[in-house]
């Protein structure tokens, strides 16, 4: 995210997914919402507004709900979800 048009497309994103979440959240899933939603905390968390930020953790959290135990993106999840533990946002890292 090099550049505001980059950063405010990001943000809209992010906020459209909150939106589908709410009431397609396994047409998002399928699609890979949890990884690429987790990515873009991970790698650009700190450049995004703080209420965007949580919006992506709520898309985060809806997702991980439909996560089954023997999903092949199950270990990848996991490890980016441990990483974010030590995020400066207390209202991602808890």
């Amino acid at each position: 995210m090099t550049d505001r048009t980059s950063k405010d497309l990001a943000e809209q994103c992010v906020k459209v997914l909150e939106l589908m979440c709410q009431r397609e959240t396994s047409v998002v899933y399928d699609a890979g919402g949890l990884q690429c939603v987790l990515t873009l905390v991970r790698a650009h968390g700190n450049e995004v507004h703080k209420d965007t930020l949580h919006s992506s953790m709520n898309v985060v959290t809806r997702l991980c709900g439909k996560m089954e135990p023997n999903d092949p993106a199950l270990p990848e999840c996991s490890a980016n979800l441990g990483a974010l533990l030590a995020h400066d946002d207390q209202k991602v890292g808890n």
